[in-house]
């Protein structure tokens, strides 16, 4: 009985242990298997994410996603308030498909009732029936954009966009630079633009964002760019006070026919 007993357990056991032994070897072989998929998907669409965002780029136009978008940098007020001093601007933009443009003289009469045009310009780029996609006006009010979509014209399309605007001016201009373009590439090009440029970037327009590279994008981040966090600059320059002192070094200026002139505000009591 002892016996049979003692075969009985050790038969329990073995069965046991197999099964572990078994259920693991299908766990790792799963393991295995997600892991190797996953560094697929994220060499696919995170690491080669641009070249086949540029190859989409050649067979689809989309330029309704491409708008730019940009953080704000303020001022701030002696009592703690937040000035704009540089921050995005919206209108509308008008593109042609040359292709759908049946009568480009006809076209070009009834869209300048609606907005200064160029016509030597209009009629050469309506005339290149291989471009699908040609920007022609910027910065459309919204009473234009609704003016020249009301006309249905073939091949005329109006896109919203934005710009970088700075509501005053010229107001600490050699603080806060401006936004240019680098060959192809819009960014900061002086000043604080350029400075904080990382900063201030907005990429969550780009229309290639898909589910994985959402999954790994803090990793690409920092494995490979090192981005700083996107956001907006706040400053300590006091709007009233800037515009007193560049006010008070225009009058020097003039007055000495000073080719340079600068100047420093600082609290009196603490420097």
């Amino acid at each position: 009985m002892r016996s049979a007993s003692l075969l009985a357990a050790l038969s329990l056991l073995t069965m046991k242990y197999s099964f572990l032994f078994r259920s693991r070897v299908i766990l790792f072989c799963v393991i295995i298997f997600a892991s190797a998929l996953l560094t697929k998907l994220f060499w696919v669409q995170v690491v080669h994410g641009d070249a086949y965002s540029n190859a989409a780029d050649h067979q689809y136009v989309t330029p309704s996603a491409n708008i730019y978008e940009r953080g704000i940098i303020y001022f701030e007020r002696k009592d703690g308030q937040l000035v704009s001093a540089a921050t995005q601007a919206s209108g509308f933009k008008m593109a042609i498909d040359a292709k759908k443009i049946i009568d480009a003289e006809n076209t070009y009469r009834e869209l300048s009732e609606n907005a200064v045009l160029d016509r030597d310009n209009f009629l050469i780029k309506a005339g290149q029936k291989d471009d699908s996609y040609e920007e022609i006006i910027h910065r459309l009010s919204k009473e234009q954009a609704d003016a020249i979509s009301g006309l249905k014209l073939p091949g005329i399309k109006i896109y919203k966009e934005k710009w970088r605007f700075y509501p005053g001016g010229s107001l600490a201009s050699h603080t806060l630079g401006f936004v240019g373009y680098k060959g192809n590439e819009l960014g900061g090009r002086y000043g604080l633009e350029r400075q904080y440029d990382s900063e201030l970037a907005r990429n969550a327009g780009n229309p290639y964002v898909n589910f994985f590279a959402e999954v790994f994008s803090n990793m690409r981040k920092t494995l490979f760019e090192n981005k700083a966090p996107e956001g907006d600059i706040v400053t300590t320059i006091e709007p009233q006070v800037q515009n007193f002192m560049e006010k008070k070094l225009t009058e020097v200026q003039d007055r000495y026919q000073i080719d340079s002139i600068g100047g420093i505000i600082m609290n009196p009591q603490d420097g």
